[in-house]
């Protein structure tokens, strides 16, 4: 798992992950599930993308994607989240 840092601090979780230097980015593949807040977001492949600071900017969800909060379920084949 990778703990990134944005406003508030959220967990990736996946069977593979990697992380490119040059473009400041994480792919996570199998079984990815992400923690935010009272978030729970769950996909097949995520990818983030990172700002110059490391700090997330977004994470795009693909495949069968899933998004749980207190407010209800999204689910999409694509689900993109602005990092603030």
């Amino acid at each position: 798992y990778v703990t990134s840092v944005a406003a508030d601090p959220f967990t990736i979780r996946s069977d593979v992950q990697q992380y490119d230097n040059a473009s400041k980015s994480v792919a996570a593949a199998g079984g990815v599930t992400v923690h935010y807040q009272d978030t729970v977001a769950s996909s097949p492949k995520a990818l983030l993308a990172t700002g110059p600071d490391g700090k997330a900017e977004k994470i795009t969800f693909l495949g069968g994607s899933r998004l749980k909060n207190k407010d209800g379920d999204v689910n999409a084949d694509k689900i993109t989240i602005m990092i603030a």
